[in-house]
């Protein structure tokens, strides 16, 4: 039975409308499901308890920089400061923020498709983005840069390519300052995010053509030598790294960009107005990074920030070799199920693409030249990962690669299966099915009310145990020190015999103990170089390098009440004998929680205070 609306029957397409809106709401809801379905897992002890320890420092009042030392940029923290606060100070609050921009995301991603694609291609990125963003793994529930760079990454890309806006010159501000935003979230991050941006504007922009008096020879140079110029900088990024499996991943569609971007040499459109817009970009990008910054520490404090991140970065030992192919790691169907390779999938399908376009065309039309600055922009944010390709810098590669990836085959599909359209799309929807099947994770009871066995207020809602040991394997290398249980117990011994807000000496990698036990480093503003030491990022010499000379000297003259170690040792026992030391002529062992130590000064009452 048909309703009439108005006594007028509607029409065949406004119900279909109305059956697409109902349908597309159901899956919106199916997607916000699925990312909150690991909303409460366990932190991340080591990376994320260091995180929350800063989100807190800041919640406290302490200032960025000035109150303690972070390789993360200034951007990083105001939203789950925020987040944390609006909800009582609980690490809950910072979750629901992850889960937002999640979502956010992920409807970039579907609009970013839909414009250059169809429906269906749209809801196909849905699926695998939803996928990969509601891994559960605490690394994609931790206050890390990489979910707000992605909303940032996808934002830019949206205004750089279509420019929704009327005046260009405010889509170029635009896109300027949320590149700005991601410099001052991730130097690297952003770093890139600018090169593909310049890259777009330089070779694919939609300058109106001009006159000039330029020889159309100079443009062709100028071009050439830039082209030129791009590829080697990034090629000679991962020369002290390079291997073959580099190769495919970086150096490939690197190549492939450039075979892309040639045709626009010889366009004729002013070199004046492309370079005028892309230096606008840049500006308004660097301008507003430094901006932040500035407005953050102040100028007087620049030159020691400059200095200390020069001293740090160009020390950090932060290389690790490429991922083996096929060999299980921290996801269970991660690696072994070749997901780090979906990139590879995208290179595929771009040269797949170029097949079937065919020979490179004089004047590539607006669509073309959207695709390419779409593979700029994806190009350049794959070098991240250049020189560590770990699965916490590959999975931001994939996701990024998912949108990429669904545009070229709906190229792809428009010139092989126009007649055979339907069992195409089944064959690819049963692609996507595979691939739910072998990471994929359903809500189950004991995820979503499972007891935490967190005893800090801070701490309500979050668990202290990886839920569901079927998705998740523990690496005993990388999580030899995250035993939750004697976690949560050592933190709440400690907290019974310090005062809120006492100093404590952490020698081991479980930085979620002074969150959970309400007490601060006693490394104090410097608590991140004793990390970089701690996960063997930094040696002792490149300490001594840049920490001030009288910190060492300083923390043991006044040695805080309590300190926290593990059995055989640690890596700051071995690259600080002055602690060894310390704990055995001034502390005497309290009380153990299975591979933790908790010592405590002689003679000190409690509860111990700093």
């Amino acid at each position: 039975m048909v309703t009439l609306v108005d006594g007028v029957m509607p029409r065949a397409s406004d119900q279909r409308a109305t059956r697409t809106w109902i349908l597309e709401g159901i899956g919106w809801l199916a997607v916000a499901a699925y990312l909150a379905q690991h909303i409460r897992i366990a932190e991340n002890p080591v990376d994320g308890g260091l995180l929350l320890g800063y989100i807190d420092s800041l919640a406290s009042g302490d200032r960025w920089f000035h109150d303690f030392i972070d390789s993360y940029g200034v951007a990083n923290w105001p939203l789950p400061v925020f987040a944390y606060e609006l909800a009582g100070e609980r690490v809950l609050g910072i979750r629901v923020l992850l889960w937002l921009e999640k979502l956010l995301a992920v409807g970039l991603g579907y609009g970013l498709v839909r414009r250059l694609s169809d429906r269906f291609h749209a809801w196909l990125t849905v699926a695998w983005m939803t996928l990969l963003l509601g891994l559960p793994w605490p690394y994609l529930h931790s206050a890390y840069p990489f979910i707000p760079l992605t909303v940032l990454q996808l934002a830019t890309w949206w205004l750089l390519l279509f420019e929704p806006l009327r005046r260009q010159r405010v889509n170029v501000g635009i896109a300027g300052l949320l590149t700005g935003i991601a410099l001052a979230t991730k130097v690297n991050a952003g770093a890139f995010l600018l090169a593909g941006g310049l890259f777009h504007y330089v070779f694919f922009g939609q300058a109106e053509p001009a006159s000039s008096r330029m020889p159309g020879r100079i443009f062709q140079g100028v071009r050439s030598v830039g082209l030129a110029s791009y590829v080697a900088v990034f090629s000679l990024l991962i020369w002290p790294h390079f291997n073959a499996l580099y190769f495919v991943y970086l150096i490939v569609p690197l190549g492939l960009l450039l075979w892309w971007a040639i045709p626009t040499i010889a366009s004729r459109q002013s070199l004046r107005a492309q370079l005028s817009t892309a230096t606008l970009y840049a500006v308004t990008s660097i301008g507003t990074a430094f901006g932040i910054l500035v407005v953050a520490i102040g100028p007087a404090a620049l030159q020691d920030y400059l200095r200390m991140t020069q001293g740090i970065l160009s020390r950090v030992a932060y290389t690790i070799d490429f991922p083996a192919l096929g060999v299980r790691s921290q996801i269970v169907g991660f690696n072994e199920h070749y997901w780090p390779q979906l990139p590879w999938a995208v290179s595929v399908a771009c040269l797949a693409w170029f097949v079937l376009r065919g020979p490179h065309r004089s004047a590539p039309s607006i669509d073309d030249r959207r695709l390419g600055s779409l593979w700029a922009l994806y190009t350049a944010q794959l070098f991240v990962l250049y020189s560590r390709p770990d699965n916490a810098h590959v999975l931001p590669a994939m996701v990024l690669a998912v949108p990429v990836l669904f545009v070229l085959l709906h190229r792809i599909g428009e010139r092989l299966w126009a007649t055979r359209r339907i069992p195409a799309r089944v064959v690819l929807a049963l692609v996507i099915g595979a691939g739910y099947l072998s990471i994929g994770t359903l809500a189950s009871r004991d995820t979503l009310v499972g007891a935490n066995g967190w005893h800090n207020t801070r701490l309500a809602g979050i668990r202290n145990q990886i839920p569901d040991a079927s998705v998740m394997q523990l690496d005993e290398r990388a999580f030899s020190l995250q035993a939750y249980g004697a976690m949560s117990a050592t933190a709440r011994f400690v907290d019974t015999i310090t005062d809120d807000g006492a100093r404590v000496l952490l020698l081991n990698r479980s930085e979620i103990l002074l969150f959970a036990s309400n007490t601060r480093p006693a490394t104090g503003r410097y608590r991140h170089l004793f990390y970089l030491v701690s996960n063997a990022l930094f040696r002792r010499a490149d300490f001594d390098a840049v920490a001030p000379p009288g910190l060492l000297a300083g923390l043991l003259h006044d040695p805080p009440p309590v300190v926290v170690t593990s059995w055989g040792g640690t890596v700051l026992w071995r690259a600080f004998p002055e602690f060894e030391n310390l704990v055995r002529t001034r502390y005497e062992l309290r009380e153990t929680f299975g591979h933790f130590l908790v010592y405590t000064r002689r003679g000190l009452s409690t509860p111990a205070t700093g």
